[in-house]
């Protein structure tokens, strides 16, 4: 019998779709994909806004402007003075000679019996000025080298001066009308011996070139040098009154704009007054002015004089300067926003055409940043230029095209960036202080966005 062959079919094994796998590596994607982004974009902190104060640094390098005459020679010759530099004369006092023939130098070289010796007083007067000028050495500024040396000289020359005047008396009760003239002060006043071209500022004259200390010059008059008619020869300050003119910028103005007194430190000395205030609005930036009726002895000698507004600090709503952004809005006539819609919202009523072309209007729903006088800040999201917004009950139009920037902060309360108008009081270099509780700003325990260039607006943030 013949073997048979058995005729086997096979079928194909079905393969089914495993849902649970495929959920799985969709969600192995998802997290793979989020935390590539994570790490690709940039980490949004947030930054909770409290209550807080500042410190205020107030310290200015003021400028002295006083009621200077400069005195010139009716000689020529060798000029020897007979008062103290930033003392007063009286009105006829000696206050120098001039003679023709060097003679006077002789005698005064035979008499001046402390003219190469200092006090012990007078030196700790000098090496203080070096150890202060030791502490302000600025690399940068090597022009500092040339003020102590100016410092140095002048308080050299106000000792040698001292012993001139203590020869006075030798000097008059000899005979040298021949070749010696005697300059006595037409007037009372402070006396000194130096000239640098602020003479005759006055208040007109005030600019920001003034401050500018690095191109500062003085010429200081000596003992003994050689003078030519009609060459300055001292200056007298008729006037005891004088004042100190400050460069602010726009937060100390903002700090000082409601202010007639203020407390001043001079920082040479810690000693403090209580001064009145002006703030003289020019061209080029706003100044404040200091008047004194009192140290102008002390600082007679110098254009420049060290000094420290003390305020007090000033509280708020605390926030750091990375928060702060600004942003550009348009500015709508506030007339012309209106409620309207489903809800009720702020919004505009803006020119529209229907299929047939005929001129209709519809409500656009705005959302408002804060208002200047009677004008809105509106978002730029809604309109566009060149809109034109119909003023409701009237047949008036307004065309959309100014803007406008706020400084402001993210809020992100609700989730996502929500810009916040702010006004800044006062700020260093860290942190400001804001107004609180603003109609359209910040109040007390808002989370804010702590670095403003990580997100944008509208943007989804956490943290």
């Amino acid at each position: 019998m013949a073997a048979t062959k058995n005729n086997v079919t096979k079928f194909k094994k079905k393969h089914h779709i495993n849902i649970g796998v495929i959920i799985f590596g969709v969600i192995i994607i998802y997290i793979i994909c989020a935390v590539i982004m994570y790490f690709r974009s940039d980490t949004i902190v947030g930054y909770e806004v409290k209550e807080g104060s500042l410190s205020i640094t107030n310290k200015y390098t003021a400028f002295a402007l006083r009621n200077e005459t400069i005195v010139s020679s009716n000689y020529s010759g060798y000029i020897n003075y007979y008062v103290q530099e930033g003392t007063k004369a009286a009105y006829k006092d000696l206050i120098f000679t001039i003679d023709e023939s060097n003679q006077l130098a002789t005698f005064l070289n035979d008499n001046a019996n402390q003219a190469n010796t200092l006090t012990d007083k007078e030196l700790n007067e000098v090496k203080n000025q070096i150890a202060l000028a030791q502490k302000n050495q600025n690399d940068d500024n090597f022009n500092n080298t040339y003020h102590l040396k100016n410092d140095i000289n002048s308080s050299l020359f106000k000792y040698a001066n001292y012993v001139m005047f203590q020869n006075l008396e030798k000097i008059t009760s000899q005979d040298f009308s021949d070749f010696v003239h005697f300059g006595y002060s037409d007037s009372s006043g402070i006396v000194t011996y130096y000239m640098d071209g602020y003479e005759q500022f006055t208040h007109a004259s005030i600019n920001a070139s003034i401050f500018d200390t690095k191109n500062y010059k003085k010429e200081q008059f000596f003992n003994n040098d050689l003078v030519d008619i009609g060459e300055p020869i001292y200056k007298i300050c008729n006037d005891e009154n004088w004042q100190l003119v400050i460069k602010l910028n726009d937060i100390q103005t903002a700090q000082l704009a409601n202010k007639t007194y203020v407390d001043v430190m001079f920082c040479d000395t810690a000693n403090t007054s209580t001064l009145p205030i002006e703030l003289v609005y020019l061209p080029d930036g706003v100044y404040g002015i200091l008047s004194l009726r009192h140290s102008m002895l002390q600082y007679a000698n110098e254009r420049y004089v060290e000094i420290e507004l003390l305020m007090d600090d000033e509280t708020g709503l605390k926030i750091p300067l990375s928060s702060i952004v600004e942003k550009e809005f348009y500015m709508i006539p506030t007339e012309y926003i209106i409620k309207g819609g489903k809800n009720s919202k702020e919004g505009v009523l803006r020119l529209a055409y229907d299929d047939k072309g005929q001129a209709t209007s519809e409500f656009v729903e705005v959302t408002i940043y804060s208002k200047l006088a009677n004008e809105y800040y509106i978002d730029q999201t809604s309109l566009r230029i060149g809109d034109i917004l119909i003023k409701e009950a009237s047949t008036e139009t307004f065309t959309v095209t100014k803007s406008g920037t706020l400084i402001g902060v993210y809020n992100m309360n609700k989730g996502y960036a929500e810009f916040k108008e702010i006004s800044i009081l006062y700020q260093n270099d860290e942190y400001a202080i804001v107004k609180p509780n603003t109609t359209y700003g910040l109040t007390v325990y808002d989370r804010i966005v702590l670095d403003a260039n990580t997100v944008n607006e509208n943007d989804f943030v956490y943290d």
